[in-house]
């Protein structure tokens, strides 16, 4: 078997977590099959045996899997996802000093944060790591005490303003009795270790909530109770059921719940507080966040936060640790940095001289500017290059692109640009009319969008226009990269960027406006063979704006290449993505992590020139309502509503604004498809077979998938 095979047959036992089948296979594979990216997987395989078990007796299974770490380590070592699987291994084998020394190698975004505070827990304590995760008294008591550490370290104001007292075993018993329900402990312990504070002044900023103590409890639920009969009327609980006050599941639809006991009060009616009536899917000692709102009497008061109290300290910690909390000497609270998503990015003042002085250095001096007067993302001059004698042409270039950096693939060395457009000295710089005009609106269109659309532009890229740009035959762009000053286009080099101090790089793109036919050429070849193209018939390059210049490519028509996407590996399943170039690169990572050889795919090639395609597909639903509008069962007659069926499902995808399907853009379409519905084991992509052709020439395709 090849090794994309078995790791295939291991990723669907995986996902169904027979993780002892995994190990019999793999044991039983020939030496030479054995790679060490299949040796990786029955490592893992080990460790979700004791992750499903955590027994004495699988602990043999925590010893094997780093047995087979450190056997593969020349290969596969030295990667976050190996130091955090041997740390894992190690973590619950109780080797504290190994485990530490990988997890902080190991991959962000698993349990690695708090295996660590375990660690440091159990090395302060002379605990093992068992009793650490257990958490001392109530769950929590260890967690109080590295929060408590924080806050004398960062804001010693706030913590000598705990009431560190704490409430007797008494007063919490009184209320338990009061409520007719017994606390979760983890409560009990928070209140146990301080009661409320002891003067009522902000705690955090939001909204500058306080804690409060058990015997504020009654007076703060009455204030909550006033606030919400006058915001909702006195008939706010029979309205309830017309009315959706929670926005999650779990949550009893309500603004008020005299079971919902508040521990944090802020000074509009915001309060975090513990859950102890929640909702059938909700959970007990969960953690809710309310907010009543006189203003906005629609928006929903009550949302979930945390599972419970220990999740919500949890959370704190970590954020005063990482500094998402930080003291504010002003108000002297514990406050989130605020972003605000409608500021726009700006270079600093330093960075934009900077920039001035790289424009006047490398591309020419610049005798005007077009300031923009309203940024609603990012700011961008314009600045404006007058012809010489050396360079008889105008410059325009982006000032205030680069301020903000885009979402690159990993291995792509620049996210920040500006662009320039190169236009003949007789263009009227000054006109509003559209035929002068479209160079700037399209410096300007094409500099946001990398924040509009979440994507990234890059050497190479072609940005379609839709409609022919006003006064000439282009329909589109394509982007180049820097010329000097004598019209030369330099290699891509530290020259070429603008550096900031910051460290930060700029790379600057000329802005090439193409032919219909030029674009499609680019499409189906690469920009490199356009521009030999551009070559070949005498056209200068980059090219200043000539709107009768010749086309590079006349005539020339796209071909459609449905077998664009064989060889091509990949599983459905996980997310949807709003992103193309988000998905390229995990399309990417995905076969390099298989060893698969793209070198040869054409991602942008047309695999159908038509602007619709037909798949069919395979999939398990119990509704229609999983189904998009554009979807439809085929023989929806047998369709059971609310039982797993097996169907046949049939989508008719629009292509995007060039009017034809590249093969990346189809893989795409047929992911964001397929995210949302259940597969079976058969997640892996293994082709696609074109069926036959509707009268108006739309491809009907097939998808295979395979387990």
């Amino acid at each position: 078997m090849t090794e994309k095979a078995i790791l295939r047959k291991i990723d669907a036992w995986d996902n169904e977590d027979k993780f002892l089948a995994i190990i019999d296979f793999i044991d039983k594979l020939p030496i030479e099959e054995k790679t060490p990216a299949v040796l990786s997987e029955m490592a893992r395989a080990c460790n979700n045996i004791f992750w499903e078990d955590q027994s004495e007796e699988n602990k043999k299974y925590l010893e094997k899997a780093v047995s087979i770490f450190k056997y593969i380590q020349p290969d596969l070592g030295d990667t976050p996802s190996w130091h955090y699987r041997i740390g894992y291994a190690y973590y619950y084998l109780n080797q504290l000093e190994e485990a530490k020394q990988h997890l902080l190698q190991g991959q962000e975004g698993n349990d690695a944060k708090a295996m660590l505070r375990n660690i440091e827990i159990a090395q302060s304590k002379g605990i093992t790591i068992e009793q650490a995760m257990q958490g001392g008294k109530g769950g929590i008591e260890y967690t109080l005490k590295i929060w408590f550490k924080h806050l004398q370290e960062k804001a010693p104001e706030l913590y000598n303003n705990l009431n560190l007292k704490g409430a007797t075993d008494a007063q919490l018993s009184a209320l338990e009795q009061k409520l007719g329900v017994e606390l979760p402990e983890d409560y009990k312990q928070l209140y146990r270790t301080f009661n409320g504070q002891v003067l009522p002044t902000p705690f955090f900023g939001i909204d500058n909530q306080r804690f409060i103590s058990l015997e504020e409890i009654e007076e703060v639920q009455a204030q909550w109770l006033a606030c919400v009969e006058k915001t909702y009327g006195a008939d706010w609980q029979q309205a309830s059921e017309e009315k959706e006050y929670a926005e999650s599941v779990g949550v009893k639809n309500a603004p008020y719940n005299p079971l919902w006991i508040p521990f944090l009060a802020g000074e509009n009616h915001s309060y975090l507080c513990l859950d102890l009536d929640p909702d059938e899917d909700g959970a007990f000692g969960q953690v809710l966040t309310i907010q009543i709102s006189p203003e906005e009497k629609e928006a929903f008061p009550t949302d979930f936060a945390f599972w419970s109290i220990t999740d919500w300290l949890n959370f704190s910690e970590d954020a005063i640790n990482n500094g998402y909390l930080t003291y504010n000497e002003e108000t002297g609270t514990l406050d989130f940095p605020q972003y605000d998503d409608d500021e726009p990015y700006y270079y600093t003042e330093e960075q934009r001289t900077a920039l001035e002085a790289y424009i006047e250095k490398n591309i020419g001096h610049f005798e005007s500017v077009f300031h923009e007067i309203e940024s609603p993302d990012i700011h961008c001059d314009i600045y404006i290059v007058n012809p010489t004698e050396k360079n008889p042409f105008y410059v325009l270039i982006t000032g205030g692109m680069g301020a903000y950096p885009m979402d690159v693939p990993e291995d792509y060395p620049f996210n920040r640009a500006e662009l320039m457009i190169l236009l003949p000295p007789t263009w009227n710089i000054k006109s509003e009319d559209e035929k002068d005009y479209w160079p700037i609106r399209w410096l300007k269109n094409l500099a946001r969008l990398p924040i509009e659309r979440n994507t990234w532009l890059g050497a190479g890229h072609s940005i379609p226009t839709g409609d022919a740009l006003e006064g000439t035959p282009f329909k589109g762009f394509v982007l180049g990269e820097l010329m000097d000053d004598g019209g030369a286009l330099l290699p891509l080099a530290e020259k070429n960027v603008f550096n900031q101090e910051d460290g930060e790089r700029v790379i600057f793109y000329t802005l090439i406006p193409i032919y219909e036919e030029e674009m499609n050429y680019k499409l189906e070849h690469s920009a490199d063979e356009l521009f030999e193209q551009f070559e070949e018939k005498g056209i200068a390059f980059p090219p200043v704006v000539d709107i009768h210049r010749k086309n590079a490519c006349e005539g020339f028509q796209l071909s459609s290449d449905p077998s664009l996407l064989e060889g091509i590996a990949w599983a459905f399943g996980g997310q949807s993505y709003s992103s193309l170039m988000n998905f390229w690169d995990d399309v990417r990572s995905y076969n390099e992590d298989l060893d698969r050889d793209l070198e040869y795919f054409k991602p942008f090639g047309t695999i159908f020139n038509t602007p619709k395609v037909k798949v069919i597909y395979e999939a398990i639903i119990d509704s229609k309502k999983q189904l998009y509008d554009f979807e439809q069962i085929v023989g929806e007659e047998d369709f059971v509503d609310e039982e797993e069926n097996e169907v046949e499902i049939i989508a008719e995808l629009s292509a995007g604004q060039e009017g034809n399907f590249g093969a990346l853009e189809l893989l795409w379409n047929i992911h964001n498809l397929l995210y949302n519905k259940e597969l079976g084991d058969h997640i892996f992509f293994e082709g696609i077979n074109v069926e036959g052709y509707e009268k108006d020439g739309t491809p009907v395709i097939y998808l295979y998938l395979g387990s």
